[in-house]
């Protein structure tokens, strides 16, 4: 679901750039909604841009992607990589880099490329998404259209704990709310 909001955000130019747990509801079904769209902008050529959509430093510092840290930019990658974060987050219930203060975040995770280790009874599948998500190099991660494409046609995916049934309905589903995001 949040992929899926994300590949339509992104399907539209629009960059949320503050991509956190916190910035995600859930309706009365639990589906995920994205919300607080004030670091957001619309995505669109330098020649463009004006005094409000200058770049610089935005986000929670734990979901800023490496390359914004050292050039103030933010890229659709950029909202790849907070998703890593979410998803690790997600499937190892920990929150990563707790202990670290804004220095050690810009010393370990942008300058030595460190990330938290995925525990390994995460199945390889998510372990993979994850690490691809959180590349130091953003023209490895992947888009948000690759994401949901993946999610939906690997069947790794569904694990044990996941009912396949539902995994599907709830792909089928997300695909027809698509539109009303």
């Amino acid at each position: 679901g949040i992929a899926s909001a994300m590949s339509y955000l992104h399907a539209n130019n629009i960059i949320h750039r503050d991509l956190k747990p916190a910035n995600i509801l859930e309706d009365d079904y639990l589906f995920p909604k994205i919300a607080d769209f004030g670091l957001s902008k619309v995505s669109h050529s330098k020649a463009s841009m004006t005094t409000q959509s200058m770049a610089g430093f935005k986000g929670t510092p734990i979901y800023v992607p490496p390359e914004s840290w050292e050039t103030g930019e933010y890229t659709k990658a950029g909202d790849v990589y907070a998703f890593s974060i979410i998803v690790y987050e997600i499937m190892t219930v920990e929150e990563p880099f707790k202990d670290f203060t804004i220095p050690m975040i810009f010393s370990k995770v942008v300058s030595k490329g460190y990330r938290p280790e995925i525990d390994s009874t995460i199945a390889d599948c998510y372990r993979n998404l994850i690490s691809r998500c959180w590349s130091q190099n953003p023209e490895e991660r992947p888009t948000f259209d690759n994401i949901v494409d993946e999610l939906k046609s690997n069947e790794d995916f569904i694990t044990d704990l996941i009912d396949k049934d539902k995994y599907y309905e709830y792909i089928d589903l997300i695909g027809t709310l698509g539109s009303s995001f």
